[in-house]
């Protein structure tokens, strides 16, 4: 936990080399920033446990290279597995607690990516 307040900054995004964002635990509010979709080499992206509200972008279906999405304890709403279509590498995702409409979601998750390891519902 770093208790880093308010909205996650959009700037984030125009770092095109970075591999892992981990902003979890910290009280982040308001949407994801339709920019962390541009992230092209994300590896890791942790933010989970803060109050963030909204849908996920769907900018992040360009997030091809994430193996490790962990979104849990936010806010988060509307259909995540069009988003999830492309993230072939996807091995982690932590959903818990969050409001996505899309039924079945669990099912469908590990019919999509038979390989993941570790699902978080």
């Amino acid at each position: 936990m770093n208790l880093i307040l308010g909205p996650l900054p959009p700037e984030f995004g125009e770092i095109s080399s970075l591999r892992v964002l981990r902003l979890e635990d910290n009280h982040l509010t308001g949407p994801i920033p339709s920019e962390y979709g541009e992230l092209s080499n994300l590896e890791v992206l942790d933010i989970s446990a803060n109050t963030l509200t909204g849908f996920v972008p769907d900018s992040f279906s360009s997030l091809n290279s994430i193996n490790d999405l962990r979104l849990g304890q936010n806010k988060l709403r509307g259909k995540l597995l069009p988003i999830l279509g492309s993230m072939y590498d996807l091995r982690h995702i932590d959903i818990q607690g969050c409001m996505f409409e899309d039924d079945g979601l669990s099912r469908k998750i590990r019919n999509l990516f038979p390989h993941i390891e570790g699902l978080i519902e």
